[in-house]
């Protein structure tokens, strides 16, 4: 029995060695990826995953996707993108790589949000029937009667204020008790006041 376990120890121990060094695959997506070949990279970097099955793995190829939207403005980068991003969270939940992959996601959904928006079709215009062009042959038609004078409010304001100015005059005038208006009295040619 100590033998059968030596035995497998023995057989882990250079998995378990080269646990913490990057794999060949990685080794040369990063390099793609300094040089600026994010496309060469995704494809390193899905190899290396496919062989050890590491979750940060998954969070490379998503950067890589994003850097390739930002630089070719290509939306299936940035859909990809997402994806990764989701199925890393799915393996990682805690950690400060799946803090940052969560933050990364959020910017990469509101990004694919605004496409979406900038993708939909305007509102078709609202479009209302011009009126009919009016013939020179036909009358136009008649517009409503006029008011007539009397049964609007002003003439009989005015006549109302005329009446009781002229009936004040009067009354001032040929009051009998001398409070009248006195007039000037002298001679005045042909007329006397």
């Amino acid at each position: 029995m100590r033998g059968l376990l030596l035995a497998c120890a023995l057989c882990l121990l250079p998995a378990l060695a080269s646990a913490g060094e990057p794999g060949a695959h990685e080794k040369r997506a990063k390099e793609h990826a300094a040089a600026d070949r994010y496309d060469l990279a995704v494809e390193a970097f899905a190899q290396q995953y496919a062989e050890t099955g590491e979750p940060h793995l998954l969070l490379y190829i998503a950067e890589c996707h994003r850097t390739l939207y930002r630089k070719l403005a290509l939306e299936n980068h940035l859909r990809e993108a997402r994806r990764y991003y989701v199925l890393y969270l799915e393996k990682e939940q805690e950690g400060e790589r799946a803090t940052r992959a969560r933050a990364l996601l959020s910017v990469v959904e509101v990004e694919l949000r605004r496409l979406e928006v900038a993708a939909r079709p305007p509102p078709a215009p609202v479009l209302t029937p011009a009126p009919a062009p009016r013939s020179p042959l036909v009358p136009p038609a008649p517009s409503a009667p006029a008011e007539p004078v009397v049964r609007r409010w002003w003439p009989w304001l005015a006549i109302g204020a005329a009446v009781i100015s002229g009936a004040t005059l009067t009354v001032l005038l040929l009051r009998s008790d001398g409070g009248g208006v006195d007039l000037p009295r002298g001679d005045f040619p042909m007329m006397r006041f």
